[in-house]
């Protein structure tokens, strides 16, 4: 019972940043308000089941503050300041113009062979539509910086500090369950593996995205980014997750060497 409050606080968090760009965007549809909902009904509950339980289930480092804190308010950052951005666009709030100026700016600073922001928009953008491939310019570098400075400042942050906070209390297998079991030296060998399988593939993942979006259909299909709460959340889980990915990355690699020093 004592889990249940700060599990509940933390369902209802999640469950208000995922309807806030349906909520917040001019012309989101009622089916579209109506799916933000119920997904947010669902990671709610999620969440408040997760850490409601006294035992691990499948979020790692649940026992290990600030890291789930800190990978949920990059994200959500990241979410809002993009549904800001289409608010922008649409001429609705005061500080509107600074904010398009500050996306146009950083799309045209992150604009370069090989970034993956021209790479989205290469893929992605209509050329027969310059404005639409302006807005997802800005919306994509938006998110993607906005994900980056997050995770550099917490993964900082998780670095220099002392984390986890109670070491000597620390339960690798309570806060990461789904690891396989292991001991000693295989145990650090397979931390620092994972450490640079998960790392790659944060630094993989902006340019993958992108190339299976653009051969997706359906719900993934480009043209569906002409809609302001699908290019909200595109962006933002593109421009989040690989940064986010990559922290975890990082995290795991300081698992490791604490192992490696209790084992010395």
């Amino acid at each position: 019972m004592r889990r249940l409050p700060g599990a509940l606080i933390r369902a209802l968090l999640v469950a208000l940043v995922i309807a806030a760009p349906s909520l917040l965007i001019p012309g989101a549809s009622a089916s579209a308000r109506e799916v933000s909902a119920i997904i947010g009904l669902i990671a709610g509950a999620f969440v408040m089941f997760e850490y409601g339980a006294p035992n691990p289930g499948l979020v790692d480092f649940r026992f290990a503050p600030p890291y789930n804190r800190a990978r949920f308010a990059v994200f959500s950052a990241a979410l809002l300041l993009l549904t800001f951005y289409a608010r922008a666009l649409a001429g609705v709030d005061s500080f509107s113009p600074e904010l398009a100026r500050l996306a146009l700016r950083l799309g045209a600073l992150l604009d370069f062979p090989l970034s993956p922001v021209r790479l989205a928009v290469e893929l992605l953008a209509d050329p027969a539509a310059p404005r639409q491939a302006e807005a997802l310019r800005g919306a994509a570098a938006l998110g993607f910086v906005t994900g980056v400075i997050g995770a550099a400042f917490f993964g900082a942050l998780l670095w220099i500090f002392p984390w986890p906070m109670e070491r000597e209390t620390f339960n690798l297998w309570f806060n990461m369950p789904t690891l396989e079991t292991a001991y000693g030296r295989d145990l650090e060998r397979r931390l620092l593996r994972l450490s640079v399988l998960v790392t790659l593939a944060g630094l993989a993942a902006p340019y993958l995205m992108l190339i299976v979006a653009s051969k997706a259909g359906g719900l993934l299909d480009p043209a569906a980014l002409r809609e302001p709460l699908a290019l909200v959340w595109a962006a933002a889980l593109w421009g989040a997750a690989p940064p986010l990915t990559v922290l975890r990355g990082a995290i795991i690699l300081k698992i490791a060497l604490l192992v490696r020093r209790a084992r010395e």
